[in-house]
């Protein structure tokens, strides 16, 4: 992340735990006029405790998916 755009500049970050549907289809809406980037990491059903691992000590960037086939 870059923290001198996004967080120096009297920005602040926020996590909100109690987000129900109707807040995520509004996010969804609002995504359509926002370009939003995603960065993903795959690991294959197999490897989905390894995945947990990567997760657990923060080095992953981005979000895990694991692959079912």
């Amino acid at each position: 992340m870059d923290y001198q755009q996004y967080l120096f500049l009297e920005r602040n970050l926020r996590s909100v735990t109690a987000n129900g549907r109707d807040n995520g289809r509004s996010l969804l809406g609002l995504t359509a006029s926002v370009p939003v980037h995603t960065t993903t990491q795959e690991f294959p059903l197999a490897k989905a405790n390894g995945a947990l691992q990567v997760l657990k000590h923060d080095r992953i960037n981005g979000a895990a998916v694991v692959r079912v086939s």
